[in-house]
């Protein structure tokens, strides 16, 4: 990763710890339990991205279209305006598994349903039509930071087996050198979800991600206290600990 440029999430406090994120990383962003909310800081730098004028594809692996963009718009994000001008694309995965479409513009699904065989190869070819759309619209320049948000890969286990998201995780690594969608086009920084303590799969995100971020959350007599650990990044020698509040859609170090 020597010689690639440093960007940041565009979370202060999160970008003043780590320092600045290489462009083109792997960040896995693993969520022990929801009441820690960490899946929601993946939402919060898709916000600051989109606000920068930077380009963000969200896979949607968790919810049906109208509550994800309902929880999009629940962070601050104006979902209208950024489909509308084509700096969000969503590839809706969910919805491509149960057969659903919206008519909304600058959402993508997946072609010939979702089957755990042939899902990689299909989802590479609408990430290359989003790309192709960018260039059409005259968006891609070598100012855009382009980010995936992986929303959320853990609920690839309620579609696929262990197994095969296994086989995704270790095909998209390598797809990434060899597809023209990552090729021809900027490969982008991604951020993977990763919700619950499946530790086959947590040990095998923590080998190929470059940083990795994980949220705990306790119950104590005052109340939620979260917990973030920097477990992973380049250079890096012990494992980080932080406390944090996420309030009215900002993210704070306590």
């Amino acid at each position: 990763m020597e010689g690639r440029a440093l960007i940041n999430l565009g979370i202060p406090q999160l970008d003043k710890i780590i320092g600045g994120i290489e462009d083109g990383s792997l960040i896995a962003l693993i969520e022990r339990d929801p009441r820690s909310l960490g899946s929601l800081i993946s939402l919060l730098v898709a916000k600051k991205k989109l606000e920068e004028g930077h380009l963000v594809v969200l896979f949607n692996k968790s919810l049906p279209l109208p509550v994800l963009l309902n929880r999009l718009e629940s962070v601050g994000i104006n979902v209208d305006r950024y489909l509308g001008n084509g700096q969000l694309a969503i590839l809706d995965v969910f919805d491509s598994y149960y057969e659903v479409r919206y008519d909304i513009p600058n959402v993508f699904y997946i072609k010939g349903g979702v089957q755990e065989g042939s899902y990689l190869q299909k989802s590479v070819k609408e990430v290359l039509s989003i790309k192709r759309e960018w260039v059409r619209r005259g968006l891609i320049d070598e100012n855009k930071e382009l980010w995936g948000i992986n929303y959320k890969l853990s609920d690839y286990l309620d579609i696929f087996s262990e197994h095969g998201l296994i086989k995704i995780i270790e095909t998209t690594s390598e797809i990434r050198f060899v597809h023209e969608a990552y090729t021809k086009y900027p490969k982008g920084t991604n951020i993977w979800v990763f919700s619950g303590n499946n530790q086959t799969i947590i040990n095998l995100l923590y080998r190929r991600a470059d940083y990795v971020i994980e949220t705990r959350s306790i119950l104590t007599e005052e109340g939620v206290k979260r917990e973030l650990y920097l477990i992973k990044m380049p250079k890096m020698g012990r494992i980080r600990r932080f406390t944090y509040q996420i309030k009215g859609n900002e993210f704070r170090i306590v």
